[in-house]
């Protein structure tokens, strides 16, 4: 049978501001109503029964994907959660034994979260190739025709004249990520594709590469006591199934080429790939004008955001956040968010757009002493059942009616009315009605992290 992992782990640092690291870009709703992972989710599962679609992340976004998905049908034994981050190899060897316990011909097919597919009908076709390869004990990798000059991506140079199946072709050697003038040589040469990371085998042949090439890696896989298993994975080398296993086995390994409209929303030089583009190449997102601005993609989240005299920039404008490099740069913007952490500055980690399974809030002002927050409550949702033990907070409702719980009492508050929670008593708050609820919320007391929050009762199961 057919399976599918979905590599959801990931904290799309490349995508700073939109993506932060408690809000990746994967489970953003960067293009219509569905996010990056919903759009991967639902676009699987016209090919595989969503019984048999696994997704693979780690204890930080399990619940927003649980709920996420929760409407597509993806059992939540299916959402598989590593005990720690140790990158592809270890997270696709988790799926490939779990696959090869209940069944041994088992065909595992391997995607991350977030990437854009324009053209599904092609997309399928490829994988059909795909599958028939991994039946005959071969591993199948795709391949996209090179767009650009990219330094951030793996190539793969092919022997076209070894053509095994259609479009599929052997592999002569990989070239991880090249300086710029390499890349530049290399896309020009018709041999020439990007590592798509998207792989399909058995899984036990996987399992029988893992324990050749990472046999430290097979030897846990194969830990039945589950304290043993979680302490022997910690102490797991971090590695790509790219570096661990695919490299070193190219006697059945086959590129399979993929022309399906594909792009990988790696960092902010791709996403305009997405975008339509006005008469000067300029990819534009949100309330924009543009003058005398070319080659340029500008990101407008909330407010008006204009560009003079640009050429071949990035702009990112989110509520908290302003991000301006050239295109060429993109890749290292993993750099700013680096800075950031070591700064302990809070941008690396939230917006102050924060989005919820029950709405979403807004930061209007913090200091050591208090922090104001403008929160939405969508219609029928309500928050969890909570207390907290270091702060106190007063909510205003400026719209709608709000049914708020504070101890055993329960009060029903209304636009231009407020109430107070005391520090320490269990509250909730619920939108009963069919309109939006909103209210400012004033939090005062000796410490105003998001973090202090005991929850006794949450309609999402967060813990």
């Amino acid at each position: 049978m057919k399976y599918a992992a979905i590599l959801a782990g990931g904290k799309g640092i490349r995508f700073w501001p939109l993506s932060r690291e408690e809000e990746p870009k994967q489970l953003l709703k960067i293009f219509g109503n569905y996010s990056l992972l919903q759009h991967t989710f639902k676009r699987i599962a016209k090919i595989i029964d969503k019984e048999r679609i696994f997704i693979i992340t780690n204890k930080d976004y399990a619940n927003a994907i649980k709920y996420q998905l929760k409407e597509f049908g993806c059992c939540d034994g299916n959402i598989i959660v590593e005990v720690s981050p140790k990158n592809t190899a270890a997270s696709i060897g988790l799926i490939a034994k779990m696959i090869e316990a209940k069944d041994s011909e088992g065909i595992l097919s391997v995607f991350p979260a977030d990437h854009f597919i324009k053209e599904e009908k092609k997309f399928f076709r490829a994988l059909a190739a795909g599958f028939s390869l991994a039946q005959k004990d071969h591993m199948a990798i795709f391949g996209i025709k090179p767009l650009r000059a990219e330094s951030g991506y793996g190539y793969i140079q092919v022997s076209r004249n070894a053509v095994k199946e259609k479009y599929a072709f052997k592999v002569n050697r990989f070239i991880e990520k090249p300086n710029k003038a390499l890349a530049a040589k290399l896309i020009k040469r018709k041999d020439i594709y990007w590592n798509g990371g998207i792989f399909i085998w058995k899984a036990s042949l996987l399992l029988r590469q893992i324990q050749r090439f990472m046999p430290a890696l097979h030897a846990v896989l194969n830990e039945t006591d589950k304290k043993r298993f979680e302490q022997r994975w910690n102490k797991l080398q971090s590695i790509s199934i790219d570096y661990g296993v695919v490299e070193k086995c190219q006697r059945n390994l086959f590129v399979i080429e993929l022309a399906c409209g594909w792009t990988d929303l790696g960092n902010w030089s791709t996403i305009d790939f997405v975008l339509s583009r006005d008469k000067d190449n300029n990819a534009v997102e949100g309330d924009v004008l543009t003058i005398d601005t070319k080659n340029t993609t500008v990101w407008s989240s909330h407010h008006l955001t204009v560009t003079l005299g640009l050429r071949d920039m990035v702009v990112a404008d989110t509520p908290d956040a302003l991000l301006v490099c050239p295109k060429e740069r993109a890749q290292e913007v993993s750099q700013v968010v680096n800075l950031l952490r070591e700064k302990k500055r809070f941008e690396y980690m939230t917006p102050r757009l924060v989005n919820r399974p029950w709405g979403r809030y807004f930061v209007l002002n913090e200091t050591e002493k208090y922090k104001t927050k403008w929160v939405e409550v969508f219609e029928g949702k309500r928050l969890s059942l909570q207390l907290h033990k270091r702060r106190a907070e007063h909510w205003i409702v400026v719209e709608g009616t709000a049914k708020v719980t504070i101890g055993n009492a329960i009060h029903y508050v209304k636009s231009n009315q407020s109430i107070y929670v005391p520090r320490g008593k269990k509250h909730r708050i619920e939108n009963e009605k069919k309109e939006r609820l909103v209210f400012i919320e004033v939090q005062t007391g000796a410490y105003l992290g998001e973090d202090d929050i005991e929850r006794f009762h949450d309609d999402y199961e967060r813990a």
